[in-house]
């Protein structure tokens, strides 16, 4: 089912499939926390939807984000986007490498959604998804930018840090004082030194 479209439904903070044998639709409700899936029918609306052959199951490999982008469903390192905003993306999941090439096209939204997704997926393998991020570094899209500053700093600090003098600028101009504070003192003196003594980091 996991290699099945899916649609996210914002009433009940479900992610819905067809099932694969009667078509009838199968909500998943995915806790952000612990990687715990309910499965079950859909029999009716409202607030929270009715099921019937309800399961509860743990799934370790399978866990939800909300981010820039919306949430998103990641398992073993593929990424689902919920309804529209899946345009352009693989409706069977989109792995690293999908990603690090949709980080590179030429509209700007999709390389900024690319890059929240690789922040995700990075997750089952944050060495594959440094180089996506490194790149996108650079990226003439200030969004595009931010969102690796951001991706590289939770997966891959050590890669961060080894390109402080784009890093830091970038931070240094959106005010994105957790990063800063995340890559440390260096950081913190390249930010210092771009400031100046009068600067606000240097008063903190």
């Amino acid at each position: 089912m996991l290699d099945s479209d899916l649609d996210y439904c914002a009433i009940c903070e479900s992610f819905v499939a067809a099932c694969p044998r009667c078509t009838a639709a199968i909500v998943l409700d995915v806790s952000d926390a612990g990687g715990a899936v309910s499965v079950g029918h859909v029999r009716g609306h409202g607030a929270r939807p009715d099921l019937e052959c309800h399961q509860h199951l743990s799934v370790p490999s399978l866990f939800t984000a909300f981010t820039s982008v919306g949430p998103v469903l990641c398992y073993r390192g593929r990424a689902w986007l919920p309804g529209a905003r899946a345009t352009g993306f693989p409706a069977r999941g989109a792995d690293l490498i999908q990603l690090a090439r949709l980080a590179r096209d030429t509209d700007p939204g999709t390389r900024r959604t690319a890059v929240a997704l690789i922040r995700v997926a990075g997750r089952n393998d944050p060495g594959q998804a440094a180089g996506p991020l490194l790149q996108a570094l650079h990226d003439d899209d200030s969004g595009v930018a931010l969102a690796a500053v951001s991706a590289l700093v939770e997966l891959a600090p050590d890669a961060a840090r080894s390109e402080l003098d784009t890093i830091v600028p970038l931070a240094v101009r959106a005010g994105a004082a957790a990063e800063l504070t995340a890559l440390g003192a260096p950081a913190v003196r390249v930010a210092v030194g771009l400031l100046g003594d009068g600067g606000p980091l240097s008063a903190a």
